[in-house]
């Protein structure tokens, strides 16, 4: 199980969705665009990105932080 707190911790600024084997293409870029958005960031240079996965929660989280 992965434990959203530690991430949320760990990292400047998350974003998760649930997501479908399906659906998955693609998703990691609008997850990306997702969180410099809600955020309100210019772009996503100067971030480091970091992907978690969950297959038994189909849960995808992208992580960033300012480098």
């Amino acid at each position: 199980m992965m434990d959203m707190d530690k991430i949320k911790n760990k990292h400047q600024y998350t974003v998760s969705v649930r997501v479908d084997n399906i659906n998955a293409k693609g998703l990691l870029a609008k997850l990306k665009e997702k969180l410099i958005s809600e955020n309100q960031l210019a772009s996503e240079n100067e971030l480091s990105f970091t992907a978690y996965a969950s297959i038994g929660e189909n849960l995808l989280v992208v992580a960033a932080d300012q480098i």
